[in-house]
């Protein structure tokens, strides 16, 4: 028994000290960097002169006009240069909050996400990423599983966690690809926890009033906390995203998360029910992951924690543990799907970047073609404005009479109008006009 323990311990002292930047999950065709930089070099982006675009933006959106979804597109693809951050940042948010947004292209999302990686700005992203509601910046297939590879190669579990926590906010955890290196970044995250805040962008506390103020309001919204988008608590986050992922498995892989995310997520009634199959079913659990939500279960302060513990100690004495490492599973699912699924990405997102681009110059001369339109309507317009002037002027005695009517016609439309105002605000208006005081001339002395 001695050797076992041994022998399990130095695995597992093995497999934290193994080289994991020496992993190669997704290759760098994956990244398909020379056919999407290939937009640049278009006869429709080339010519865009990306500082007077960002300047016109600015004033549209200052000015309330329309920006159009077309528009910010070409904006987002030609972001390349870290001194328009801010503006950037500022035009996303002021986008998201048009009337435009609900046609916002596909390309536009995927533009966001490139320039900010191309940026090193993993920080921001993540922050708008998070912030759905003000930045409308969503993951794909494609782009979580670029950022995750990207990610753990770069040793940043924190940020890999969060992606994968994405799709599950989502509830869309996409391909085997994608589902297989959320599980990995979630789980490398929980074994090596960073020192960086989790939220690098607090929101701003705001300071209790010294007296007591009160403010009128149409009703009292009441507190709402729907276990979801609400969450913030990278514990109870990375708990969902494991149980979540794998509520459809019963081999020992999923239980075993099943087991560790309902821990983390603090739902023990659900961790309770997983036990039961695994006690029913006698499946093997992964002893690593045992361990931990043994020591979890422990330290916690829950009704049903003597009740769970005996049952995890049953599930201990029935000796169906598994020594093997579920790590090493897990990349192992990761390479099996990268073969499955890496070319397949490829070839479609490849096809998506041509589509885009025909899509976005189609846009463009619709767009041109909308405008001259309109700008010949304002020139009718102004046309037959003059030509009516000019009839006024020619035929002025001919229509005395009919403009005549007109005006006592006006008098009496103004008449009934006056009549339909109330009496208290007639009362105002002729206040306002017995207040009026005329200026007084000067004297010439």
């Amino acid at each position: 028994m001695p050797v076992i323990l041994l022998m399990n311990h130095l695995r597992k002292i093995y497999s934290a000290c193994s080289p994991r930047f020496f992993r190669n999950f997704l290759s760098q065709a994956y990244h398909c960097e020379e056919q999407w930089n290939e937009r640049l070099s278009s006869a429709l982006l080339s010519q865009v002169n990306f500082d007077e675009l960002n300047n016109e933006l600015l004033k549209a959106f200052s000015a309330s006009a329309k920006v159009t979804p077309v528009d910010f597109d070409i904006y987002v693809n030609k972001m390349t240069d870290e001194n328009h951050l801010i503006d950037f940042e500022e035009i996303i948010n002021r986008f998201r909050r048009s009337p435009s947004t609900a046609f916002v292209l596909p390309s536009s999302q995927h533009a966001v996400i490139r320039a900010l990686v191309k940026l090193n700005k993993s920080d921001l992203l993540m922050k708008m990423l998070n912030d759905r509601l003000n930045y409308g910046i969503f993951l794909d297939s494609y782009t979580s599983c670029l950022l995750m590879d990207m990610f753990l190669k770069g040793n940043n579990y924190q940020d890999a966690a969060k992606c994968a926590i994405q799709l599950m906010l989502q509830e869309d955890f996409g391909s085997d690809l994608s589902k297989s290196l959320a599980m990995y970044s979630c789980f490398l995250y929980l074994f090596n926890p960073s020192t960086e805040p989790w939220n690098p962008f607090p929101k701003p506390v705001i300071e209790e009033p010294e007296e007591e103020v009160k403010v009128r309001v149409d009703y009292i919204r009441e507190p709402y906390f729907d276990d979801h988008f609400d969450l913030e608590n990278p514990q109870h986050l990375i708990g969902k995203t494991f149980a979540y992922a794998n509520l459809d498995g019963s081999g020992s892989y999923e239980l075993s998360l099943q087991l560790l995310g309902w821990t983390l997520y603090e739902k023990f009634n659900n961790l309770k029910e997983v036990l039961k199959v695994i006690l029913d079913t006698k499946t093997p659990i992964y002893d690593e992951i045992f361990e931990k939500v043994f020591e979890m279960v422990s330290s916690s302060n829950s009704e049903n924690k003597d009740n769970i513990l005996d049952c995890l100690s049953k599930v201990k004495h029935s000796g169906k543990l598994l020594e093997n490492s579920i790590e090493q599973k897990m990349k192992e699912d990761i390479e099996n799907a990268v073969k499955n699924f890496e070319k397949k990405y490829i070839d479609t997102q490849t096809k998506l970047y041509k589509e885009w681009q025909s899509e976005r110059e189609t846009l463009v001369k619709e767009q041109v073609k909308s405008l001259e339109k309109l700008k010949k309507l304002k020139e009718i317009e102004e046309k037959k404005k003059q030509l009516q002037e000019k009839e006024n002027h020619l035929f002025f005695f001919e229509k005395e009479e009919k403009w005549l009517l007109q005006a006592e016609k006006n008098e009496q439309l103004l008449k009934e109008l006056m009549d339909k105002i109330p009496k208290y605000e007639k009362k105002q208006m002729e206040k306002k006009d017995d207040s009026y005081l005329p200026p007084e001339m000067p004297t010439n002395r």
